[in-house]
């Protein structure tokens, strides 16, 4: 567990947090903070942030923990709600979840989030050093991987100029 004075503030890491959000293309309609929109309660917890994008109907819950307070009943009940946020799309899907904590957190974070019982499907824990940002997920089975899927491409000429080796 990260000691709470050696981690950064809450609203630091929220901060960034919107920042990041924003520069791949998320709107930040309701953040926790002085002078902004507060985020709407939900199953009775607010929290730090609600991006959307609304082109594809996107909506991300954001949550900053500073690492003390992860393993918490309340952050439990926080996790649990927060990744359980459905859509009103067609089809009925999930909000995105991302927990944002210091970087020397991240790995009690997906330990705190399996023990609270949140739903992973759709959850993202980043890990914020300075300007560094780790950004984590769990491998979706149905995805394959790229080594499956880089057989299947045929390259006549690599971008560096050598020529591959795969016959087609």
């Amino acid at each position: 567990m990260v000691e709470a004075s050696s981690a950064m503030s809450h609203r630091q890491i929220l901060a960034g947090l919107a920042d990041l959000l924003e520069s791949v293309g998320y709107g930040v309609t309701e953040i926790e903070s002085r002078g902004c929109r507060r985020p709407r309660l939900i199953e009775g917890h607010r929290p730090d942030l609600v991006a959307d994008r609304l082109p594809l109907r996107a909506r991300v819950i954001g949550e900053v923990k500073t690492g003390a307070d992860l393993e918490t009943g309340h952050s439990h009940s926080q996790f649990r709600a927060f990744s359980r946020v459905m859509l009103p799309t067609i089809p009925v899907t999930y909000a995105g979840f991302i927990l944002a904590v210091p970087l020397a957190a991240l790995s009690d974070a997906w330990a705190a989030l399996r023990s609270s019982g949140a739903r992973l499907a759709k959850v993202t824990v980043i890990g914020q050093a300075g300007e560094l940002w780790l950004i984590t997920f769990l491998r979706r089975p149905e995805a394959g991987s790229w080594q499956e899927s880089g057989l299947a491409i045929r390259v006549r000429r690599w971008p560096f100029g050598a020529r591959s080796t795969r016959r087609a």
